[in-house]
């Protein structure tokens, strides 16, 4: 096997593939990349088991075809080490592999490709094809309220659903609830089951979402996988196994508190609030009189701070307390001008943009005594 590379081709497939690569391995192969040069093309592969990431290498050119594997972070650091613009020249010789980089050589030990584990995720079962960047805006509305708990295992991780025939997407802690949708390129298909797609997978939807940009992405989903391509890249993730919550249920209606704010605004005072002293909970009270919001904080031994925000009134005044963390991540996510908010004193409160309907996105942040 010999190719060569381009520096900046390289780190980038190897800074990708070895995202993949757990730290701390007691199985050496998964401390691999796998190799591959074909006549055309050079491809580098990753897996921890649970995922997988295949990456072509642009640009290179091969010499000799051939397979091996090589220690990941070592791969890396040599490649990271050198001038951008580089020529990298990789030969592989008995068991060690040579990179070469105009007088510098690195010589690494080897592992065979036979050795290297074989992806088998099954017969795809659907598929659902969505614009990347309705995707990755989806995303980013509910990643935030991902659960890590790991005995509600099936929290861990954001659900992707057909909720009336779009893509619905939907993650919760239990103190907090995120709710998006993103609208598919083509009907979504009548046996799309619902899935799990693990927190530690993603960010790496998120990414290849983000570089589609405005190309369509499929999702091909089988029992337990799921698999998405775009342009040089490949990445496959196992599903959590698992039932997620009817969050219907947690969706309080007819509330009897309901109010308009500037986003930006209300999350202002909310951030104030909250910097006052930490006492583990950073607990703001928040009551909406007829036509203001008052949000305060007081915290023993430290004192108490306020502040207020004009809104708009449409139900009857009341008081909640919510976590300020919790309150700022979900205003974050809706990232407009102006946000309806509704609650019942102790429910739920519900925060949703002014220009969307009831029935779509939203965020929960549940009540707290403060």
């Amino acid at each position: 096997m010999k190719f060569t590379m381009e520096r900046d081709a390289a780190l980038r497939a190897l800074t990708l593939a070895t995202r993949i690569v757990e730290r701390k391995n007691t199985i050496p192969i998964l401390g691999h990349v796998a190799i591959t040069a074909h006549k055309n093309r050079v491809s580098l592969a990753a897996t921890n088991m649970d995922r997988w990431m295949t990456v072509e290498v642009g640009g290179a050119s091969t010499q000799k075809t051939g397979q091996t594997t090589a220690n990941a972070a070592n791969m890396l650091a040599f490649v990271r080490a050198t001038a951008a613009g580089t020529q990298i020249e990789v030969e592989l010789t008995g068991e060690k592999m040579v990179m070469r980089a105009g007088r510098a050589r690195a010589t690494l030990l080897t592992l065979p490709a036979a050795d290297f584990p074989v992806l088998k995720t099954g017969e795809v079962s659907a598929e659902v094809v969505v614009p990347g960047d309705l995707l990755a805006h989806a995303i980013g509305q509910v990643a935030h309220a991902q659960s890590d708990e790991e005995t509600r295992y099936y929290l861990n991780g954001i659900y992707l659903h057909d909720r009336a025939g779009k893509l619905g997407l939907v993650a919760t802690d239990g103190h907090r609830l995120g709710l998006a949708i993103a609208e598919p390129s083509k009907p979504l298909p009548e046996n799309l089951p619902g899935i799990i797609l693990p927190r530690q997978s993603v960010p790496e939807l998120l990414r290849i979402a983000t570089e589609a940009k405005q190309d369509e992405l499929t999702l091909e989903i089988s029992p337990t996988w799921l698999q998405v391509a775009h342009g040089d890249v490949e990445f496959s993730t196992r599903l959590v196994e698992g039932t997620f919550p009817d969050y219907d249920r947690v969706i309080p209606r007819d509330n009897e508190c309901r109010f308009s704010a500037g986003r930006v605004a209300f999350a202002g005072a909310v951030t104030r609030c909250a910097t006052l002293g930490a006492d583990g909970t950073s607990g703001v009270r928040m009551e909406i009189h007829k036509g203001s919001a008052e949000l305060s904080r007081k915290v023993v031994d430290a004192g108490e701070v306020s502040d207020e925000i004009e809104v708009q009134v449409t139900g009857k005044p009341s008081f909640t307390g919510f976590s300020s963390s919790y309150m700022t991540a979900a205003l974050y996510a809706l990232a407009c001008p102006d946000v309806d908010v509704e609650f019942t004193t102790g429910g739920p409160i519900v925060l949703r943009r002014s220009t969307d309907s009831k029935d779509g996105e939203l965020q929960i942040v549940m009540a707290m005594r403060v």
